[in-house]
């Protein structure tokens, strides 16, 4: 059983990384922003350059993913990411063959597809099919997340 204590903790954790997604986000002048931490230390920080490199693949997520190499960790099990929106289906495959072990969102595939166009399969339904184990926990900061959407699209 989780103690009041350290919920109260967790919840703080998230609050920080959401945060630092969201920066990502804003430097890279679009919504979408992703931080991964390991041991509670943040190690990657990517957003979204899909029209930058004119590359479809360049969402946040996979950004942070192809960082990773770079850090030859002998697992991605204990990681955590952090996303200002749910990831979609290609960002969440990704996720699975990483091996990253628990993703943390804002904004969810229902509430972005009021501003862009999105396949509505939740992360959490793509990890569900998967094989290992991926933790998804959505909402945290949403309204903050939503507002990176909300400005972006006026």
């Amino acid at each position: 059983m989780i103690s009041r204590d350290q919920s109260s903790k967790a919840m703080e954790a998230d609050s920080q990384f959401m945060s630092e997604a969201i920066e990502a986000a804003k430097r890279g002048g679009n919504p979408f922003g992703c931080v991964i931490v390991m041991d509670g230390k943040m190690v990657v920080k990517a957003f979204n350059t899909v029209k930058k490199e004119n590359d479809p693949t360049a969402h946040a997520e996979i950004n942070a993913i192809r960082s990773l190499g770079k850090l030859k960790l002998p697992s991605h099990s204990p990681l955590t990411l952090y996303t200002t929106c749910e990831p979609c289906p290609m960002c969440m495959s990704a996720i699975v063959f990483a091996g990253i072990g628990k993703v943390v969102f804002g904004a969810s595939i229902a509430e972005i597809s009021r501003c862009y166009k999105q396949i509505d399969i939740p992360a959490e339904e793509v990890a569900l099919r998967g094989f290992g184990s991926v933790e998804v926990k959505g909402g945290v900061m949403a309204e903050q997340c939503l507002d990176l959407l909300k400005n972006k699209k006026s």
